[in-house]
């Protein structure tokens, strides 16, 4: 029953670090594209935000494109399709680092499936040493799955906390995009 949790193991690192690695700054709102956009914003230079969007291509970039393209369809329109456009890419991201709390889950499970299949199958036959023997490689293996799902369940939370943050970051700059093009009459 260790080969499972091997390879549960295995998978938990891989995601974690592929999610460490993606779900950053830099691909979800990048500082040097914020700056950008705020200067050509206080200069009323639209070319230059969405040069700056294509050049920074991440989850605000495409926000932002959006509405710097769409700015004369109206601050109720562009703001709603904005935010469901980012919304939609945050949630693809935390829907990446799920599998983080299923494997946290289901690795300290895997040691009392064989012994619960052995009880199964003998039953009040199987006497004492049968189960004694069950029971012993399950604690082994549940003790190997905790050892997992600790580090996991960390992760998996980590990566959460990042990337929430990062959608708040989002969110503000839209806001503070929308605010500037329609509130402060710089829509031109």
């Amino acid at each position: 029953m260790m080969y499972p949790l091997y390879l549960l193991g295995l998978l938990a690192l891989v995601i974690a670090l592929q999610r460490l690695l993606t779900s950053r700054e830099g691909r979800l709102a990048p500082k040097g594209l914020r700056k950008t956009v705020s200067e050509c914003l206080a200069q009323g230079d639209l070319k230059g935000a969405i040069a700056a969007c294509d050049k920074y291509p991440s989850t605000l970039g495409n926000s932002l494109r959006f509405i710097f393209e769409h700015v004369k369809a109206g601050r109720e329109a562009v703001s709603q399709t904005a935010g469901d456009m980012a919304a939609r890419d945050i949630r693809t991201h935390l829907s990446r680092i799920y599998p983080l709390s299923v494997i946290a889950s289901l690795s300290p499970l895997i040691g009392l499936i064989e012994a619960f299949g052995l009880v199964a199958l003998y039953g009040d036959e199987g006497g004492a040493s049968i189960l004694s023997d069950s029971i012993s490689k399950a604690l082994i293996t549940t003790a190997a799955g905790l050892i997992i799902a600790a580090p996991a369940i960390a992760l998996y939370f980590i990566i959460k906390n990042r990337i929430m943050k990062l959608a708040s970051l989002v969110e503000v700059e839209v806001e503070n995009v929308i605010t500037t093009l329609y509130l402060e009459g710089d829509s031109t």
